[in-house]
């Protein structure tokens, strides 16, 4: 049975649990870095094809998305949050070890040994991320809440930029094999860190919220969404996912196998996305926050569908760096405004309701993008028209993304925003990608003049004042 009387945490208790979560989080990110970037070229040099690829984006995905309620009913009843935390990451960390011994098979054998044991992992991790957000709402106070996670997010993606430059560097300089053994050890390492800064957070006693209850119950789900803002938006969301994971799973493979540039590059064409994001956190909720989420959702969208395009005619390897800088400043964005749209769009009684069953539906459609794609590429062969197979996917993955925000986005309300206030999106790009980034560097070369203009009159104060005294001796 759970306690009727919660117990609370007092202020000591929090603040080494924002501390730990920090640290987690950083240690946590950097390994999730060096996995999510470079899992596709250790399955690639294991001799993995296109459509081998496909399903290992795909099949995780799609079993992290059908445990995720059976996930939430379990922990609703567990007694302990951080107990479900600390099972449920030991097996999802412990699931890597075959995945690194995969380096020593070959062919057939080592592709489906890393298939197996990334799904494993992936459902295991379910489960610890709804504990963990349950657990992380008792522990992290609700009026510091967007000012901690807005900290906590630097700190993982500063350590997951540092982290992917690092593992590239290590796979230039080694043996292939071996440099990929190296980094996934180190990432276990990391995890496994991260894994005890976790645990060293405190918990209070279980809580009961019955009207707050995040379960899969489908009719009540699709009877509450009849004529809302929510409906327009998730349709957006899952086709418009479904478009980016056409093509998504197979950039990494076009760079290796096509393109066949080096890990260096590689590592810096990754690691230049994580970073354009990471600084344009900030810049983007300051625009949502002016002119509205709709209107960034449409100029972000708009971006992220024109990304692909570039990788299909440009060969040119800085270029490629430019593209991904594009798309981590667009994803930035994106990712944001769909947050908020999830909070503003949803009922409050009914949220976790409507976000549980929205990503169980969006993990769906990510599923599918993937394994759709790998079948395009796989039924094109070697190529369509005057393009390879992957890189008519990609046309294909944009021109998608392009007519879907087309269509769906004006049909969304804007949630935060009254609209007699609101700007044409026109008008917002012109500021958001024009004006406001001008500004920006023009305040930063007049703050640098002034810095300039300062320190050269401190330098020569203290000239003077040298001179003066040697004058006098």
């Amino acid at each position: 049975m759970k306690p009727d009387n919660p117990k609370k945490l007092n202020k000591r208790q929090i603040r080494s649990g924002l501390k730990n979560s920090i640290k987690d989080g950083a240690s946590t990110g950097a390994a999730s870095g060096i996995i999510s970037t470079y899992l596709t070229p250790f399955a690639l040099a294991l001799g993995a094809s296109a459509a081998q690829i496909g399903l290992l984006a795909a099949i995780p995905q799609l079993l992290s998305t059908l445990m995720q309620p059976i996930a939430g009913s379990f922990t609703e009843h567990a007694e302990s949050r951080k107990k479900v935390c600390k099972i449920s990451l030991l097996i999802a960390r412990l699931s890597w070890i075959p995945v690194i011994l995969a380096a020593f098979l070959s062919g057939f054998a080592a592709f489906y040994v890393i298939l197996l044991f990334v799904s494993v992992s992936a459902a295991a991790a379910s489960f610890a991320r709804v504990g963990w957000a349950s657990w992380m709402g008792d522990i992290v106070p609700e009026k510091i809440r967007g000012k901690y996670f807005g900290k906590r997010n630097m700190f993982i993606g500063a350590s997951s930029f540092a982290a992917v430059l690092l593992a590239g560097w290590i796979l230039g300089f080694s043996d292939t094999m071996a440099g990929f053994v190296i980094i996934f050890l180190s990432a276990l390492m990391l995890y496994f860190a991260g894994l005890h800064y976790l645990l060293k957070m405190p918990e209070s006693s279980a809580k009961i919220r019955a009207r707050h209850r995040a379960s899969l119950n489908v009719s009540e789900f699709l009877t509450s969404m009849r004529k809302t803002n929510f409906r327009r938006f998730m349709l957006f969301a899952i086709v418009f996912d479904f478009s980016v994971y056409l093509a998504a799973p197979f950039f990494t493979v076009y760079m290796i196998s096509e393109l066949q540039i080096g890990y260096y590059w590689f590592a810096i064409i990754s690691a230049a996305s994580i970073l354009a994001g990471l600084l344009s956190q900030k810049y983007w909720g300051k625009i949502s926050d002016r002119y509205g989420d709709k209107n960034v959702m449409m100029i972000c969208a708009a971006f992220a569908s024109f990304v692909p395009l570039i990788f299909v005619f440009s060969r040119d390897v800085p270029l490629l760096v430019l593209a991904n800088v594009f798309s981590g400043f667009a994803w930035a964005g994106l990712d944001l405004v769909t947050f908020n749209f999830l909070l503003d769009s949803s009922p409050p009684l009914k949220r976790p309701l409507f976000i549980s069953n929205y990503q169980f539906f969006d993990g769906l459609a990510v599923a599918g993008g993937s394994i759709a794609g790998g079948i395009l590429i796989f039924l094109m062969g070697t190529g369509f028209l005057w393009l390879s197979g992957i890189a008519a996917v990609f046309l294909l993955s944009s021109a998608l993304r392009g007519i879907f925000s087309a269509m769906l986005i004006p049909r969304i309300r804007e949630e935060r925003i009254k609209s007699r206030k609101m700007l044409p999106a026109r008008d917002v790009f012109m500021r958001a990608v024009v004006l406001y980034p001008v500004r920006g560097i023009s305040h930063e070369i007049d703050y640098a003049h002034h810095c300039l203009a300062c320190w050269e009159q401190k330098v020569k104060k203290e000239m003077k004042g040298v001179a003066k005294v040697m004058g006098v001796a």
